[in-house]
């Protein structure tokens, strides 16, 4: 024998009046016993909530132009040309595996400690 459904109250999104509806038909669409308008209640989800997303961490790197002003320039730039933001000159970003010369400490000594705490933020 199954068990009878059981009855949910639930408010209508649109003049905010209690309504009391059937638990087997949770996913259908309902009609507001005050307003008459038609709403739709979705059953409430049961289990582990959702695994949270972690967004992945960009490694910026910096480089500078020839008019001295620092970019930061990400994986994806490497072999691209971008636009110094100061001059508005283009600059060809090295192949970071093949052109390179630089250490990542080497990297980190181009900016000021509070340059490098926004960057890492």
């Amino acid at each position: 024998m199954s068990p009878s459904p059981k009855p949910i109250r639930t408010r209508c999104p649109h003049c905010s009046a209690i309504n009391t509806v059937n638990d087997a038909d949770t996913d259908g669409v309902f009609e507001c016993a005050h307003c008459e308008k038609r709403f739709r209640l979705r059953k409430k989800v049961t289990g582990p909530p959702p695994a949270p997303t972690i967004e992945p961490v960009v490694k910026r790197f910096p480089i500078r132009c020839t008019c001295q002003a620092k970019l930061l320039v990400t994986y994806a730039d490497f072999g691209k040309r971008v636009q110094c933001q100061s001059c508005k000159q283009t600059i060809r970003i090295p192949d970071w595996v093949a052109e390179s010369k630089f250490t990542e400490a080497e990297f980190d000594d181009m900016f000021s400690a509070q340059e490098l705490q926004a960057i890492r933020k």
